[in-house]
């Protein structure tokens, strides 16, 4: 009896892993950053334990110790996951917008503004993380994550750029005009400094945004 239930168990985590197209390692990271997320999100960085994302996710500190060499390496892949969906988020709105690429732009400016205020906790936990000069890991895969962007936005910029329909710019104009005063007031508004909503500002940001970018 006892082999027939080993067996069943192997043949239900088989399945999983086909269906998923994930290895067991991954499956098992993957529990520990969606624990983490929970965690982190919740209550901060600096207060959340190793054993708390053990009890979390199930997975023993052995095993997360064997995937992560420290907490601080979770936390980095826990806020660079949710960089990544924020700004996913942002750029599909600037991808799908049927407007001039101008509007297009402002069109991010507004999503940035709407996930803040969705996601008040995943957004305080982004400043909390990129504040810290002490997650000496997060550097590299940000590095990473952003030239990723830079490079897709390129993509849908450049030949609005050559049809002359979109201003030319320096390159880090367009992440600060698009990103930095949106996400300027998100924060004021995260962090209790400012009570007015992250979307109260989207018709002067997005006007302004426009303005910029229109030749």
């Amino acid at each position: 009896m006892a082999i027939g239930c080993v067996g069943q168990g192997i043949g239900i985590e088989m399945s999983v892993q086909e269906k998923s197209g994930q290895t067991k390692s991954e499956i098992t990271k993957q529990k520990i950053v969606d624990a983490a997320f929970s965690l982190l999100t919740e209550h901060g960085r600096h207060g959340v334990s190793m054993k708390d994302i053990s009890n979390k996710s199930g997975v023993s500190n052995g095993s997360i110790f064997h995937h992560f060499k420290s907490k601080d390496q979770i936390i980095v892949s826990v806020y660079v996951r949710e960089r990544r969906t924020y700004w996913n988020v942002v750029f599909d709105a600037m991808e799908k917008h049927t407007g001039t690429p101008p509007e297009a732009l402002a069109e991010a400016t507004r999503a940035s503004l709407r996930y803040q205020e969705q996601f008040p906790k995943q957004h305080k936990f982004m400043i909390e993380c990129g504040a810290d000069s002490r997650l000496d890991d997060l550097a590299e895969p940000v590095q990473k994550l952003n030239a990723a962007f830079f490079a897709r936005f390129y993509t849908w910029a450049r030949p609005h750029i050559e049809s002359g329909t979109l201003a030319l710019l320096q390159p880090e104009l367009y992440s600060a005009m698009i990103f930095g005063p949106a996400q300027w007031v998100g924060r004021a508004w995260a962090t209790d400094q400012s009570s007015t909503r992250p979307t109260d500002y989207a018709d002067g940001l997005a006007k302004i945004v426009a303005g910029v970018f229109t030749p």
